[in-house]
């Protein structure tokens, strides 16, 4: 996840701007990108806490990516 948009963003990204309904929820401070084709582990003792959650409505949305990222269903747009 990054707050830096990119002029050419991937079908990959969400971007989690700050018009969205759900945005106060999530306890992000600014307009982010969820870059769903790349993923990372962390060490559990690295992170220091919870910002927020994703609604159930943004969370349909990260899966939708993920699958297309991860090619586990054919491109809708193709």
């Amino acid at each position: 996840m990054t707050s830096k948009q990119s002029p050419t963003p991937t079908r990959s990204d969400l971007l989690v701007g700050g018009s969205h309904p759900d945005f106060a929820q999530t306890g992000l401070k600014a307009s982010s990108v969820v870059k769903l084709d790349k993923l990372v582990t962390v060490e559990h003792s690295i992170i220091l806490g919870e910002l927020g959650e994703f609604s159930a409505a943004l969370l349909q949305e990260v899966n939708e990516r993920l699958r297309y990222a991860l090619e586990l269903e054919p491109d809708p747009e193709e």
